[in-house]
């Protein structure tokens, strides 16, 4: 291993490979430079200059070892998708989605031959998009080998990493040994192995031995696939597998290295992820503004795919700053070979005077059609030249200005004899003095003590630097140590901290039991002390414990005796003991018990006994010594203390005494009691005590507790019961006690039964029932409740006033008293001690004949003429005294010519009124009676209604000339003449009728209005006032001359008014505004009552909202506008201020009422601002100590591109940061942005004013605020959790980035649960807990869980870590049963069975497992006669089944494990049906002369996860 260069020579090296490279390298236009890094031989370096993008950019090793470092071009920025997460290009219509989702070929890169000196080491980095096929071919006559690194870093001095050695012997072609390495730090690597090529000795160990067979003469070609801990090897021309080796713990490759005399290398990398894709029809692809230079042109290289759809292409042009656009090329989809990525280079020359312009690349997308694909991949800068162009260069170094530290060898380290202590801290033994020499940064004898920050050398005098970076970036060396960077420093360039946890040189070293987890990364001290129990200051020791339990001897019932070794030999840990202390505690208990500390003898013994004491009888204990220093310090850990376990004696006792006592309590429980006494000191503990019930015959086990009494509730009542308690120790049970006997006492009776009623009369019912069939005692009586519940006749009536509580000692009472026809709820209940539950019956009083008759109506003379009457009346008022449902009314007309003469003219029924009368006398005197009838013909003859009516004369008067002379809105006024024929003196008054029959406004009839009235005037002339305005009115006169004449009738008409009643709001189409304009949206009135006239259209006005000065009165109010839409639209206003617009009805093209005087609608609207408008949803998610992240939501109105927002911080009302900050989308939300503050102070509450900021509009929008305090919370839980995939080992488990992460989000803590198993013997010893360490905010985080167990329930918590875990999320996970397995015997064919449809087969059930149930077997039979079988995919196990095989075929039958537990014979093809777990299953005949094979398929299923074992018979032929 080549020693690395010290700071000085290393920045002199760099200053003379800039001048050399000025000089030589100048004239080339380069885009990547390899140089040195440590020294050469012979005192040069060599740097490589390669002017084309093929040069690829990756680390490269020299022969010797030496590591050449990249440095890329800045002509075009890279945009490597997936390299760089901050990609500097921003798109539109183009998405990174995924390659294989679009189904896209493989991406191929395949580069020219690139030789390199012998036995030199190629280096490339594998992007994680790819999964890397690494294909190397070997050419030699003689012996060949090539060594491949497949590394997690690029160093290959520090890396983890594979080695894998093949060897191509062509002379000896039998054995060939390729072995696999894995290599690294750590205990895992146990063995010393020397990888020459100066990359020295490593530590690794074997992963597989692989012995290959080569063909003669052959020039080897290989292809290595590495994903997923899988390494394999084929021969690339055959595809052949040469080997596969899986490691359980694998590495994350991230870079490859090949070691050969002679290699052609072919990369095939295969798109696994991340593509740019243009989603629509059209999109563009910007890269950011490019500085101006004097290179006389540009190069752009990408990878382009286009499918065969016409008229697809991808165009590539520059915008330069004075405005001019130049297009570099286009690819046209019909020119385009299908289904490959190929490479596109477009190179531009600029004219002079575009030179020194600042430009920006545009690449634009469009589709033939919106199901096309185009895609690229990998923007990057390129050169021009399109020829290959390599300078070397050498630079000479003075070998003799640097440090150079020598280090010995192995073999010279072999040969030194003397030994050290143990060296800490990565010291080496000098063997030739004996002494451990430290690693700059510690000293002692054994390396134990730290230098700390920016300082180093024997006495920690040495200082790295005077500037605060102290030892950053600094490599230090030492004889025999060698080379590490300074201690509390890692990384290639030794300049990153040791991540927490960690310390020392290289951050090797894990800290110890830190009482806070972390130590001093440059010393490992802990700061805050150890955790119990370990060494200070480095608490990677404990205090000292005996290493062998102790030992134990004379054993008693309450004291043992123990011994324990005391000598050094049988002690391990840090300081010196001073006492011993005894610990015991019982087996079942987590709580060690100590005793008081003995002092250890001061001269050393070998042995010491001691005595416990006290102890109790027949009880399991742990007995362990503890050891004390002087200042009281111990280690106790349970796993290291070693214990002994002894159980003292004891006798299960023969003669105890228990005295139980059994009393009732309550009327359906009684309580046991018992006084436990053995009765001997030396009695077995007690475990618990059974309790046994006796009822009657029957005795039981009623109850195992350890209290000394118990509850027995639900007991029958007036029973008895015995009751016996048995104690039960720890060596056996002991003898029962003698009985105790208790009585319940008598209970409530059951319901009882056969309850029935019967009518007596309308008032009265008997009730009668029989007793309960149950009774626990002697019943004292029977009550009786009865409540009315409803009149049958009206049952809108209540008559819960008619209800009462009797009892009786008979099984029958009469109820008296009742309404009559009403219904009534009767309950009935036996009473002993209680009352039993009731029995209820539903029961209704009978008919009786009404006490009312019917009600007068207000109007009862409905018409009467000269030889006609008609009259009406009302049902009963009262109709709970109908007693009865109403059948019909009875009526009788009498003339009564003489006050007390009366006689029947008319008699009939009528089920309801009115009834008419005809052929009747003028001018005589009527009486109609009526009375009411109800159910079964009952009436009551008391109850009648009486109506006395007078026939008119021959001739009935009419006024004449009726006419309406003057119509208002409210008002009319009518004039006629007297009837014809009718003399002034016969008429005494006239009545004047006037009804509103319908409101004209309103469309639907069911608006009518009620301003109606009857008037009796002297004269022929009358005003109506007060009417309904636009409203039709019927009007009627009629003279009165002691009796009413005939009517006049006349229809009218009111006129229009001011609407009392304005438009509405349009719910669908609120307002809507601009800057300078806005428009509202109504719709008509709902109440058209209030409209006062049809809507011929509406007027409207405008005004500022905030005028104070302008009022309803205000000229300026009634210059509106008319219309007849239902919308309005202002321009020409001033922006971002408040508006009302005002709309009111038009019903009068005339109406020029003032608007304060009608009812108008308010609209209040505020014009859009020029500016943006505030960013939405504002607030804090995270909030460290120093920092604060915000999330918001982008404004709706943006007016033009949002380039910035302005960020203002105020704390204590002084302007902290005025900043302008880009807009970036969350990583974790997509749909927001988000931005992130640093460098504030801890503690402090700052108010935070976010404004967007347009470059088209000039100006920053409205703010936004927020106020948050920079201190660490309690994160939200994680959004979500759910399971991506699982198998029998392992799942896969994905969430969701908190909503709230209140602090920095650290990492997610997986705990993994393991609650439950098939198999009982692996249950449930896993508990595991992983970290998920959050590098950059996700929107979805996943983790991989393995070593789990097959068919086993687990219970994952997830919580979010900033200094706190967040409130957990949780989810349960089946894992799937493993994969039975069947025994090596396949399915046998007898062959003397085959007929041309059937043929018998013998199956072996599985071998034992214990992965799963096993459920099922399917017998399969495939073959070519089986696919065009009937279906028997009906059920979806079945097509999961055939999906496992893999094979055309169908199932013939299934098996269940009791059906298959040994060796068995059956028939395929017999065309038997059976009814399986999965639906009928038919054994459908085979085909004559037709190959078939047999699988045999045994399901194991848990929890609805399967796994499938199968095994296949032989081919066999069916007979023709």
């Amino acid at each position: 291993m080549f020693p690395l260069l010290p700071p000085s020579a290393i920045a002199f090296l760099l200053l003379v490979f800039w001048i050399e490279y000025s000089r030589i390298c100048g004239s080339l236009d380069v885009t990547t430079i390899y140089r040195g890094r440590s020294e050469f031989p012979f005192n040069y370096t060599s740097v490589e200059c390669h002017s084309r993008t093929d040069a690829l950019g990756l680390p490269f090793i020299a022969p010797n070892g030496t590591t050449f470092e990249p440095e890329v071009g800045l002509v075009v920025p890279s945009c490597q998708i997936g390299l760089r997460p901050n990609c500097p290009w921003t798109s539109q219509g183009w998405e990174i989605t995924g390659g294989i989702d679009l189904n896209l070929p493989p991406l191929r890169l395949q580069y020219e031959t690139v030789h390199v000196h012998t036995n030199g080491v190629l280096m490339s980095q594998l992007t994680p998009l790819f999964w890397p096929r690494f294909n190397f071919t070997l050419r030699t006559s003689t012996r060949g080998m090539a060594r491949v690194f497949l590394m997690n870093e690029a160093d290959v001095n520090t890396a983890d990493m594979y080695v894998i050695d093949i060897i191509h012997n062509m002379l000896y072609l039998a054995h060939q040994t390729s072995s696999i390495l894995k290599c690294g730090r750590g205990r895992l690597y146990t063995h010393e192995v020397d990888l020459g090529l100066g990359i020295g000795i490593r530590r690794c160990h074997s992963i597989g031995n692989v012995y290959i067979r080569w063909l003669a003469e052959e020039n080897v070609m290989f292809k290595m696939d590495v994903s997923g801990g899988k390494i394999q090897l084929f021969r690339n021309v055959s595809s052949t597998l040469l080997f596969s080796q899986v490691d359980s713990n694998p590495l994350r490759v991230k870079y490859i290295a090949v070691s050969t005399s002679e290699i052609e290398r072919d990369w095939t990398l295969l798109l696994d992820n991340r593509v740019w894709s243009l989603v629509g029809v059209s999109g563009i692809l910007k890269s950011p503004i490019l500085a101006s230079s004097d290179a006389p042109s540009i190069c752009v290289s990408f990878f382009a795919y286009l499918d065969s759809t016409p008229g697809s292409r991808i165009k590539v042009s520059v915008h330069l700053s004075n405005g001019s656009v130049k297009t570099m090329g286009q690819i046209i989809s019909a020119t385009w070979e299908n289904k490959q990525w190929l490479l596109q280079r477009l190179v531009l020359d600029l004219s002079d005077e575009n030179v020194n312009q600042d430009l920006q690349i545009l690449i634009e997308g469009l589709k033939g059609n919106p199901f096309a694909v185009v895609s690229i991949h990998g923007l990057m800068g390129c050169n021009p030249d399109d020829n290959e162009e390599i300078a070397v260069i050498q630079v000479h170094l003075d070998r003799n200005q640097p440090f150079v530290c020598n280090v010995p060898t192995y073999g010279e380290q072999k040969r030194l004899s003397k030994s050290c202590r143990s060296c800490f801290h990565g010291g080496q033994c000098d063997a030739l003095t004996g002494q451990c020499t430290c690693p700059p940064g510690f000293i002692g004898e054994t390396c134990e003590e730290g230098c700390g920050e920016n300082a180093f050398g024997r006495d920690c005098l040495g200082q790295c630097s005077g500037r605060k970076d102290g030892c950053t970036g600094l490599v230090l060396c030492a004889p025999i140590v060698g080379c590490n960077c300074a201690t509390g420093y890692t990384g290639t360039g030794c300049d990153l901290e040791c991540a927490p946890g960690w310390y020392g040189p290289n951050c090797a070293f894990a800290c110890g039991s830190c009482d806070e987890f972390y130590c001093d990364i440059f010393t490992g001290v802990c700061p805050e002390g150890c955790t119990s129990g370990h060494y200070p200051p480095l608490c990677n020791l404990t205090y000292t414990y005996l290493l062998q339990p102790p030992t134990i001897s004379d054993i008693g019932a309450t004291r043992v005796t123990f011994t324990f070794e005391a000598g050094d030999s049988n002690m391990a840990g840090s300081g010196k003991p001073r006492f011993y202390q005894v610990q015991l505690k019982e087996v079942k208990s987590t709580i060690w018990k100590s005793r008081i500390p003995v002092l250890l003898p001061e001269h050393p013994v070998h042995r010491i006994s001691g005595v416990a004491e006290d102890l109790r009888p027949g009880v399991n204990y742990l007995l362990r010594i503890i050891l004390i220093d002087r200042d009281g310090n111990f280690f106790s850990n349970d796993t290291l203390v070693p214990y002994a376990m002894v159980t003292t004696t004891c006798q299960v006792p023969v003669n105890p005494v228990y005295d139980v006592k059994a009393t009732w309590k309550k009327r359906y429980e009684f309580e046991v009691e018992w006084e436990y006494d053995p009765n001997d000191y030396t009695a077995c503990e007690l475990i618990h005590y059974r309790v046994y019930l006796r009822e009657g015959w029957r005795r039981y086990l009623y109850n195992i507790t350890t209290e000394n009494s118990i509850t027995v509730p639900d007991r029958s009542p007036f029973f008895k019961y015995s009751v016996q308690v048995q104690a039960v120790t720890s060596r056996g049970s002991s003898i029962v006690s003698e009985p105790a006997v208790v009585r319940t006492v008598q209970g409530a009776p059951s319901r009882v039964t056969r309850l029935t009623t019967r009518q007596i009369s309308p008032t009265e019912l008997q009730v009668e029932w029989r007793e309960p069939r149950v009774t626990t005692g002697k019943i004292k009586n029977y009550i009786v409740e009865y409540e009315c519940l409803r009149y049958l006749a009206c049952p809108e009536l209540t008559c819960q006033d008619s209800k009462n509580k009797l009892q009786t000692s008979h099984l029958n009472l009469n109820l008296s008293g009742l309404y009559p026809h009403a219904q009534y709820s009767i309950k009935v209940a036996a009473v002993i001690v209680e009352m039993g539950p009731w029995s209820r019956i539903i029961a209704a009083t009978s008919f009786a004949a009404p006490e009312a008759a019917p009600a007068p109506a207000e109007h009862p003379i409905l018409s009467r003429t000269a030889s006609t009457i008609e009259v009406t009346w009302n049902p009963v008022a009262d109709c709970k005294l109908l007693h009865g449902f109403p059948l019909y009314y009875h009526y009788w007309l009498f003339m009564k010519e003489q006050p007390d003469d009366a006689i029947l003219v008319a008699e009939g029924n009528v089920t309801h009124p009115p009834v008419n009368f005809t052929s009747l006398r003028p001018y005589t005197n009527y009486v109609v009676q009526v009375e009411q009838v109800v159910t079964d013909g009952l009436y009551n003859s008391n109850y009648k209604l009486e109506i006395p009516v007078r026939t008119r004369g021959t001739v009935s008067p009419i006024v004449r000339d009726l006419q309406a002379v003057d119509i208002t809105s409210s008002t009319v006024t009518l004039i006629w003449s007297y009837p014809k024929g009718v003399s002034f003196d016969a008429v005494k008054h006239f009545i004047v009728v006037f009804m509103c029959v319908r409101l004209l406004a309103c469309r639907d009839f069911f608006y009518n209005c009620s301003n109606n009235g009857t008037i009796e005037i002297n004269d022929t002339r009358v005003l109506l006032s007060d009417l309904t305005p636009y409203a039709k009115y019927e009007i009627k006169v009629a003279a009165f001359t002691g009796e009413v004449g005939n009517f006049a009738s006349l229809s009218i008409k009111t006129l229009t008014s001011p609407p009392q009643v304005g438009p509405r709001p349009d719910p669908e189409r609120p307002p809507q505004s601009g800057s300078t304009w806005l428009a509202v949206w109504w719709l008509p009135p709902l109440e058209c009552a209030k409209q006062h006239g049809p809507i011929i259209g509406y007027r409207h006005n405008i005004f500022r909202d905030d005028d104070e000065s302008l009022t309803w009165s205000d000229e300026s109010l009634t210059s509106t506008t008319f219309t007849k839409d239902t919308w309005a639209n202002f321009t020409g206003l001033t922006s971002f201020t408040g508006f009302k617009v005002v709309v009111a009805i038009v019903n009068n093209q005339t109406d020029i009422t003032p608007w304060q005087e009608i009812r108008a609608f308010n609209f209040s609207v505020w014009t859009r601002p020029e500016v943006p408008d505030a960013v939405k949803e504002l607030i804090a998610y995270k909030h460290g100590n120093t920092l604060i992240g915000l999330r918001w939501r982008p404004t709706r109105y943006l007016h033009g591109p949002i380039d910035f927002v302005n960020i203002r911080i105020t704390a204590a009302g002084q302007q902290v940061i005025n900043q302008r900050a880009k807009v970036m989308n969350c990583l974790a939300w997509i749909n927001h942005m988000c931005y992130e503050i640093t460098g504030l102070k801890a503690n402090t509450a700052y108010n935070i004013s976010v404004r967007p900021f347009s470059s088209v509009v000039g100006e920053e929008g409205l703010p936004a605020n927020v106020t948050v305090k920079t201190e660490e919370g309690i994160p939200d839980p994680p959004s979500f959790i759910r399971l991506v995939r699982k198998t029998d080992r392992s799942f896969v488990i994905e969430w969701g980035h908190p909503n709230m992460s209140n602090g920095i989000l650290r990492s997610f803590r997986i705990l993994t649960d393991h609650v439950d198993s098939y198999n009982s013997e692996m249950c449930c010893d896993t508990s595991m807990s992983a970290d998920v360490q959050v590098l950059r905010e996700n929107a979805t985080y996943a983790a991989h869980i393995k070593g789990l167990k097959p068919a086993s329930e687990y219970f994952i918590t997830l919580v979010a870590v900033t200094y706190v875990p967040s409130e957990p999320i949780s989810m349960t996970i089946y894992t799937r049963p493993g994969v039975p397995e069947l025994q090596e015997t396949p399915p046998h064919i007898i062959m003397d069975t085959i007929t041309n449809v059937t043929a018998e087969v013998v199956l072996t059930p599985a071998s034992d497992f214990n992965g799963g149930p096993i459920w099922v077997y399917f017998v399969m039979v495939c073959g070519s006669g089986a696919y065009d079988h009937h279906d028997d995919d009906s059920d979806p196990i079945l097509t999961e089944v055939k999906d496992a095989v893999n094979r055309k075929g169908f199932v013939a039958m299934t098996l269940n494990d009791e059906e298959l537990d040994d060796t068995l014979i059956i028939t395929i093809g017999n065309g038997e049906e059976s009814l399986g777990l999965y639906g009928f299953i038919r054994n459908q005949p085979l085909r004559p002369n037709t190959t078939y094979t047999i699988v045999q398929v045994v399901m194991s299923e848990y929890m609805d996860s399967r796994s499938f074992g199968m095994v296949e018979s032989e081919p066999f032929v069916t007979k023709p």
